[in-house]
């Protein structure tokens, strides 16, 4: 742990060389963790640039914007079902880190009668959480295009005649 100095520099000593060791950066700015790149060092480097961005936050839900949302579905008539899976591709259109004041970043509706939910395996449990009839997304949003994206899937009944609707409380880009 080092303290910064004004102008944002700060030094390790007595950190002993091991070949393969890598290093980061990271800090807590408004409540939430940042950090650097890896950074890997050689026996001839003494000072090494480290680049970490911190933002402000806001609560807006405004900045954000679905820029892509991908559907796929695929229907098996012997159990009158349909597999449907959803890609999303959010955008926050703000200079400013997307945290609600309260509840999760996202939360995408689920169709009704929709079943057996499965989340993106990489962020399920993390950031990305079933509720009673939508998935939430848990973690802030930075800012900029594509800035975060996952997808989920689930299966609905194929009963003829089937409609089904989704309402999203953040634009859609089309």
């Amino acid at each position: 742990t080092a303290t910064t100095s004004a102008d944002g520099a700060f030094t390790f000593s007595a950190v002993p060389y091991v070949t393969g060791r890598q290093f980061l950066a990271s800090t807590n700015f408004g409540g939430l963790n940042y950090s650097s790149d890896l950074l890997n060092f050689d026996r001839q480097w003494a000072i090494v640039n480290v680049q970490l961005t911190v933002f402000r936050t806001t609560a807006d839900p405004g900045v954000i914007q679905v820029e892509q949302m991908h559907i796929s579905l695929t229907s098996d008539p012997n159990a009158n079902l349909v597999d449907v899976a959803e890609m999303f591709v959010v955008s926050n259109n703000s200079d400013k880190v997307y945290l609600p004041s309260s509840g999760p970043a996202l939360e995408i509706p689920l169709p009704s009668g929709a079943t057996a939910l499965n989340l993106d395996s990489q962020r399920q449990c993390l950031d990305l959480t079933q509720a009673a009839q939508s998935v939430q997304l848990n973690s802030p949003i930075r800012p900029g295009q594509n800035a975060t994206q996952f997808s989920l899937s689930f299966e609905l009944s194929n009963v003829s005649p089937r409609t089904s609707e989704q309402n999203f409380c953040y634009p859609v880009k089309v």
